[in-house]
């Protein structure tokens, strides 16, 4: 859910950056985020399911967490 805002704002600013008319930012913003929700639908229900079949040392989420925290970390 903290990744959502950003992402929202940050797609909603680059249809801002597309074109001035607000009926078209609409438009665009209507077409392009069913695919973000679709998108998170099948993977987050696929990684859920990847992660429940995970035998590790660590555990079953942990490890998952560990790359995920990794693949967002903010790199210098």
């Amino acid at each position: 859910m903290v990744l959502m805002g950003p992402a929202t704002v940050s797609i909603a600013f680059k249809v801002q950056a597309l074109t001035s008319d607000p009926a078209q930012q609409t438009a665009m913003l209507g077409t392009i985020m069913p695919f973000g929700a679709l998108a998170a639908l099948i993977f987050n229900a696929l990684g859920g399911r990847i992660s429940d079949r995970t035998t590790s040392g660590y555990g079953r989420r942990r490890p998952w967490l560990v790359i995920g925290i990794l693949g967002i970390a903010p790199r210098s």
